[in-house]
């Protein structure tokens, strides 16, 4: 499983901070482009900044609180991914709650009904430099030892054998052409021999990772490692 090494003491001062976060979800990270408006202003690298932090935190939230994984899609009755862990998330965001009404959660993220939702993604969802591709660069981490090796993630039982949550990574930011349409069920999946390619990168080269935890960090690619053997 892909763990990072950091000291993760501020953990406190993040969630002190949610609240005043929230609000600036409720201001621009739920605006999205109602009734197909086109030609939204692009983000800047901070709103980016800030709207991973704040799906990070959300995602935690909703995810951990029962002792469970949040799943990686809205299924159908007979376990088909039907629309992205990001449409369901929508319910629990601020701001966004209209949004998530107007899909039908049993139709298909390629439906023409939830077809026609893509281009009204977000702005929590979206990256600097995109104005209206309908594509996300905030996945879950997939693959070999990560939390999310099946659609549904860990069990509740062996979420509980984990002592630090925030040494647990689940949500990455990709490359820009590693982005995804954000309604589909789809997330990023790294390569065991050279797990940090696909993933985006500051101009320092830092690679971008949200926890389990709750947490947020920048982080040099050499930092991160896949350590042998161990699962849970």
């Amino acid at each position: 499983m892909l763990r990072a090494r950091k000291d993760f003491s501020m953990l406190r001062s993040a969630w002190l901070c949610l609240a005043a976060m929230s609000f600036a979800v409720v201001f621009h990270g739920c605006s999205s482009s109602i009734g197909g408006t086109p030609a939204r202003p692009e983000l800047s690298e901070q709103d980016e900044d800030l709207n991973f932090k704040m799906v990070v935190l959300r995602f935690s939230m909703e995810g951990t609180l029962d002792g469970t994984y949040l799943p990686t899609a809205i299924p159908d009755a007979k376990g088909k991914p039907l629309l992205s862990w990001r449409v369901a998330l929508l319910e629990k965001l601020d701001g966004c709650q209209e949004l998530y009404k107007k899909f039908r959660l049993n139709e298909s993220w390629d439906s023409p009904h939830n077809l026609a939702l893509i281009e009204e993604i977000p702005d929590i969802y979206r990256y600097a430099g995109d104005k209206a591709s309908g594509k996300t660069t905030i996945q879950l981490l997939r693959g070999p030892g990560t939390c999310y090796e099946s659609p549904h993630g860990k069990s509740a039982a062996k979420l509980a054998d984990v002592r630090n949550k925030n040494d647990i990574i689940v949500l990455v930011r990709t490359a820009t052409d590693k982005a995804v349409t954000w309604t589909q069920p789809e997330d990023f999946q790294y390569e065991e021999n050279n797990p940090t390619s696909g993933l985006y990168k500051t101009s320092g080269g830092e690679i971008v990772f949200g926890t389990l935890g709750g947490l947020d960090f920048k982080m040099a690619p050499e930092n991160m490692k896949l350590p042998e053997g161990f699962h849970f």
